[in-house]
């Protein structure tokens, strides 16, 4: 029944006998993460453009989630301080008020209101500080003598999460070039 030395070591014929399904079922997922890879990382001999693509994908993946949410939200409220700003642009100045309609007139002071009270809203939920922590996050930049040796590292240790970062990336900016 045990025909190879290591299989008569007690515990270990389970795991003799299991390795080569687990050694095939680690291949299979290989060829299929290689199959669906356009881009490979190589870190172990990076060139320049490797190294500054890990880095930035690092900064990015210490910054986390909350960085995300909060480049949400402000796109949220440039999106609503965007009309609100062409509303209000007669009340930027007493001649720009003279020179406007009643219409106008109207339209912009009730802009200005709107404005303020999104500015309150803003400042309640702690965007300007929420604004403040990740542009810190995001512009810390690490430090270049180590030649990128600690982006490299943490891909090797975290290589989905940077591959799955880097496809949210692109297709983003696919999104962007289609509009």
């Amino acid at each position: 029944m045990y025909s190879t030395p290591e299989c008569r070591v007690w515990g270990t014929w389970a795991w003799t006998a299991a390795r080569p399904h687990a050694h095939t079922a680690a291949r299979r997922l290989a060829d299929n993460v290689e199959a669906t890879l356009s881009v490979r990382v190589d870190p172990v001999a990076p060139g320049p453009h490797t190294v500054a693509l890990l880095v930035a994908l690092q900064v990015l993946l210490e910054a986390g989630a909350e960085a995300h949410q909060t480049a949400r939200a402000g796109e949220e409220l440039a999106g609503e301080l965007e009309r609100v700003l062409t509303e209000a642009e007669p009340a930027s100045g007493y001649l720009s008020m003279l020179r406007a309609g009643r219409e106008q007139r109207e339209i912009a002071r009730s802009a200005v209101t709107e404005l303020r009270s999104l500015m309150a809203i803003a400042e309640q939920e702690g965007l300007p500080a929420h604004f403040a922590q990740t542009s810190v996050d995001l512009l810390r930049v690490p430090d270049d003598r180590n030649f990128g040796l600690s982006a490299r590292a943490d891909f090797e240790s975290r290589t989905s999460q940077y591959y799955g970062l880097l496809a949210q990336v692109v297709d983003s900016e696919d999104a962007l070039a289609d509009h």
